[in-house]
Formats: structure tokens, sequence, C-alpha cells
């Protein structure tokens, strides 16, 4: 191994972009409206900020990942929380009230996601060609880096 290289969040893999994206994706082929990216962000912020101790080893996380990461078992009951209620109020802020489209969204999104979390897991083992000043980023293999990869 000749390098070995560390992504801090949003430092030289932006992935805030994808979540947003990723996010109006589910929500469009769930019937939700669009832009339910930045609405979930939104809601999703102050409600990981009340998460219970037994989550303490995830500091390092945002609040986006939370919505589709692996929680501590004892936690699982406020994580279903957390993410449904983002997702609930996420919905209100474009004035539509449908506890079961939030639910199905929540499941979908964290579907999603964890298959492309082991896919970035797979990926990341792949070694890249470093990037030249002259060359386009876009010309390399473009590497996800997902935080806990090992986690199922």
């Amino acid at each position: 191994m000749r390098a070995v290289l560390f992504d801090l969040d949003e430092t030289l893999v932006p992935d805030y972009g994808a979540f947003l994206a990723a996010v109006d994706a589910v929500a469009a082929a769930l019937g939700a409206p669009a832009g339910m990216g930045r609405a979930l962000h939104d809601r999703a912020r102050p409600r990981w900020g009340q998460a219970p101790a037994a989550t303490n080893h995830m500091w390092d996380m945002s609040s986006w990942e939370a919505l589709w990461a692996p929680f501590p078992a004892e936690t699982d009951a406020w994580a279903d929380a957390y993410r449904l209620g983002a997702w609930r109020e996420a919905l209100a802020d474009h004035d539509v009230d449908d506890p079961e489209l939030a639910g199905k969204t929540v499941a979908v999104a964290v579907q999603v996601a964890v298959r492309e979390h082991r896919l970035a897991g797979k990926q990341r083992r792949t070694v890249a060609e470093p990037i030249s000043g002259d060359r386009q980023p876009a010309r390399h293999q473009r590497l996800s880096h997902w935080k806990h990869c090992s986690r199922s």
C-alpha cells in the first residue's frame, strides 16, 4: 500500500449532494413532493441533538447520515422514532399529512442506503490512481467513503 486516504465528511468526497439527490429520488418514487432532501435535513438536525447516551460513540455522524445508519440495538426504538418523525415533519413542511407515506419513505430510504452502503464498502477496497493537477477528477474512479462500512 502506497498511501492511505482519510476523508473527513465533505472534505474530499462531498456526499451531502448525493444525500439530497437520493432523498429526492426516494420521495419522488413514492409520490412525495419535490425538494424533500433539504426539508428532511432541516428536521433531522435538531432531533439528532436529542439522541440518547447509548449513541455517544456515533458523535462523528451527521444528522442526515443517522437517517439510515445502523444504531445500537438498545436504541432501535429511538432511531425508528427519529427517522419517522423527521420524515413526517419534512412532509408537513410541504403541506402533506400522511403517516403512511412517511413510513414508506423511511423504509425505502433505509433499504436503499443500506444497499448503497454495502456497495461503497466494496468500492473502497479499489485502488485509484492519484489525480494530478492537470487531469480532471471526472476521469477517475468515483470512490465513495462511508463511515461505518464494516457494520451491517
